[in-house]
């Protein structure tokens, strides 16, 4: 299975101010997630679902280039009704990546029209007093909307991650458990623990 990793940034949280600058930031998202443990905290994702799996699962993906939203974080969290913001960026980001890329059906292994999974690591920091706010937070979601996309594939099933998630517990190698957990919702996994 293919995942395409979207790194997402904001004017006013620009990815060069991120631990490892830019380019590092970059390289920090493509290890968690398809690079060898050794270069992680814990283990990669791919390395994890193929352990875990007893070899049956292999992911693949892709991590683009950052893409810069055209709307600040200031603006999109003012003028957003949704609960679900990121929607929006979702559908921005994939429009993005169509326009500068030509490998986008790979993405739709299934050839049913949709992406088969997208993950979006925006610049913004994680903020445990704001997590009612969903751009503030992780969570995996699966957008119904494709009046905004020019053709298909269409995004669809998506997780948003921060990228301070993989520094949270202050560690020299990206951590990848909320990765993990949000990959595991996009194969149907619930949560685990009372959302109380």
């Amino acid at each position: 299975q293919k995942i395409l990793v979207i790194p997402v940034e904001f004017s006013d949280y620009p990815a060069s101010e991120l631990k490892g600058g830019k380019e590092g930031a970059t390289t920090y998202i493509h290890n968690a997630f398809f690079g060898k443990s050794s270069s992680t905290y814990f283990t990669s994702v791919a390395a994890y679902y193929n352990c875990s799996s007893y070899g049956q699962l292999e992911i693949q993906g892709k991590v683009t280039p950052w893409y810069t939203y055209p709307q600040s974080f200031e603006e999109l969290n003012q003028s957003s009704k949704s609960n679900v913001k990121s929607q929006a960026i979702l559908e921005s980001a994939v429009e993005w990546y169509r326009n500068n890329f030509s490998d986008i059906q790979d993405f739709d292994q299934n050839r049913d029209d949709y992406i088969d999974a997208v993950y979006l690591i925006p610049s913004v920091p994680a903020n445990i007093e704001k997590r009612a706010n969903t751009l503030f937070w992780a969570h995996t979601y699966e957008s119904t909307s494709t009046i905004h996309y020019e053709e298909k594939p269409y995004g669809r099933l998506y997780s948003w991650v921060n990228y301070s998630f993989l520094f949270q517990n202050h560690t020299s190698l990206p951590d990848t458990h909320v990765l993990i957990h949000e990959t595991g919702h996009l194969l149907g996994l619930k949560d685990y623990y009372s959302e109380d």
